[in-house]
């Protein structure tokens, strides 16, 4: 039991992480998109700080990854990409990749805290 836990230990690290830390700042840009605008954004704000911090500048990601609110990250990237495709920005196919790979992101966090379950 103890070397299944190491590996899954590993494994998040060494694979999960990686893949988060690579996509983090696609995500990040669509979400300060959204949240950009008047102060009561300080919610949505201090999640992408706290995502910053646990994907960057973290030494121990765990922690601060269980920190972070990424279902309003996650809910903001996914609004942008919704107006960006309302203002005729991007098209509905580049809409549709773009939130394809929000959603791996999105599972892959989720993998990673271990809430597989959502």
């Amino acid at each position: 039991m103890l070397v299944s836990a190491c590996a899954g230990t590993i494994a998040r690290d060494n694979t999960l992480l990686p893949a988060l830390r690579l996509a983090w700042p696609e995500v990040k840009a669509g979400a300060e998109r959204f949240a950009d605008g008047p102060p009561e954004n300080l919610p949505a704000i201090t999640a992408i700080a706290d995502a910053d911090r646990a994907l960057v500048d973290s030494e121990v990601p765990e922690t601060a990854m269980a920190n972070v609110d990424w279902d309003l990250v996650i809910q903001m990237a996914r609004e942008d990409i919704l107006e960006r495709v309302g203002k005729q920005e991007i098209g509905p196919g580049v809409g549709a990749s773009l939130d394809e790979r929000l959603i791996r992101f999105e599972q892959a966090v989720n993998k990673y805290l271990r809430r597989e379950d959502r």
